[in-house]
């Protein structure tokens, strides 16, 4: 019998742990790694996510990535699935993090592919696969969003060329863009100046809502990826601004 406690500890110690990471720390079958998995998030010791866990919180507080983890997933996963089908083999794309970006991690962990990202659970999510390269910015860790930014990702980014991004947001709307509440707002910049095309990934609840910091207008981006739950309405109107919006059905 595998002591929960020491499970517990091991995902605390390390911040994210996969299945596969139980499965060899602890010598269990996969299967057996996701039940324990899922009963420590029952107890509310773990936070499920793809493909592993994370802390419930960080020094008893649940950090701003977890707070918004739980909500609306039945329509992030739908929607990360369908982000997923527009990557091309062979190709370099960047994912950017956030909630709904992250779930693309397993829909593309088969595909040979070049990710760039300063997330560390995109890290997490595709470390195992044999086909995936990852090439990681560096910069201040942010526990809060479990990603990295400020001065060193900006120049990593310099020389780099990439075929498609894939950013989250805080909120949209057609007349102003994208938002987020997060103020370091450089990273965002230099990642569309990067990018071939852009892509933002966002459930339909986050429409006329968002921060006070802009992160992409309108023209800057090809694709909005959403569900059916934004109006027809609203679909026109940032169609209009010569967005493709692009629905995920959950039933698909």
């Amino acid at each position: 019998m595998i002591d929960i406690n020491l499970v517990t500890e091991f995902i605390h110690q390390n911040g994210y742990v996969s299945t596969q990471d139980i499965c060899l720390k602890f010598g269990i079958s996969e299967s057996t790694s996701r039940r324990l998995l899922d009963k420590l998030a029952v107890m509310g010791r773990v936070t499920r996510i793809h493909g592993g866990a994370m802390p419930a919180s960080v020094n008893g507080v649940a950090t701003e990535y977890q707070m918004r983890y739980a909500l609306n997933r039945t329509e992030k996963i739908a929607i990360a699935k369908k982000a997923a089908e527009y990557v091309q083999d062979f190709s370099t794309i960047m994912l950017m993090g956030g909630t709904t970006v992250c779930e693309m991690c397993p829909y593309i962990e088969h595909m040979n592919i070049t990710v760039v990202t300063s997330s560390m659970l995109v890290l997490n999510g595709l470390k195992h696969s044999r086909n995936v390269r990852i090439l990681l910015l560096g910069g201040l860790y942010n526990p809060q969003e479990e990603d990295v930014g400020g001065l060193l990702a900006n120049k990593g980014l310099e020389n780099l060329h990439v075929d498609h991004l894939f950013a989250s947001t805080s909120g949209f709307d057609e007349t102003y863009g994208f938002s987020s509440t997060n103020v370091a707002v450089d990273l965002h910049m230099r990642c569309l100046e990067a990018s071939v095309i852009s892509s933002v990934l966002a459930d339909s609840s986050k429409y006329m809502r968002g921060g006070a910091v802009i992160t992409a207008r309108m023209e800057q981006i090809q694709n909005l990826f959403t569900d059916s739950g934004l109006s027809e309405r609203a679909r026109n109107a940032i169609e209009s601004r010569g967005v493709n919006v692009i629905i995920a059905d959950p039933k698909e």
